[in-house]
């Protein structure tokens, strides 16, 4: 498991580091995403499970390199972590309203409502704190400075669970962005 987990971790930190590209295809993303999700079981082995719903459709769009990962993260992080039961992450992408859109949810603990409107605040760029979201703050103004203000970060939470939506432009390989 130990020399797995390494050559997952090198895998993941050697994609990152390959700057011949922002922009991949979402079947890489996924392929990396893979990784990371074998490293966090290995470290929280029964906390979770993870669904990938990914529609086969979607693939081979494009989208920001290093984009999910953060999510799952937050989700595993401040959504599974703090309960004391075993929850479930569902990563899914599908068309809709002309865009491609990745969802990851998870039926941990929701965040409250103060929280989320000073998160969302966050994410959006109208407060930055570094000490938090930093992750989703920095996909979300990726997505906005390069797409435009109808993409990014859609939070939506309640008492059980956390949702976010990525929003991308339907960008193939024959694509300049």
């Amino acid at each position: 498991d130990t020399a797995k987990a390494i050559h997952a971790l090198s895998d993941i930190l050697r994609y990152a580091m390959n700057s011949k590209s922002y922009m991949v295809p979402l079947r890489d993303e996924i392929e990396v995403l893979k990784k990371y999700i074998y490293i966090q079981s290995l470290k929280y082995k029964d906390r979770f499970d993870i669904e990938l719903d990914i529609d086969e459709d979607t693939l081979d769009l494009k989208v920001l390199k290093m984009t999910i990962q953060p999510l799952l993260e937050n989700s595993v992080f401040h959504g599974i972590l703090p309960v004391n039961r075993k929850c479930k992450i569902k990563i899914s992408s599908y068309v809709e309203d002309g865009m491609l859109k990745i969802k990851v949810e998870d039926d941990g603990v929701g965040i409250p409502e103060e929280t989320l409107v000073k998160l969302k605040d966050n994410v959006n760029g109208e407060v930055f704190d570094m000490a938090h979201a930093h992750g989703l703050s920095s996909v979300n103004q990726r997505c906005i400075l390069l797409f435009g203000e109808k993409y990014g970060c859609e939070i939506i939470s309640k008492e059980r669970g956390t949702t976010i939506i990525v929003k991308y432009p339907i960008l193939t390989d024959g694509d300049k962005k």
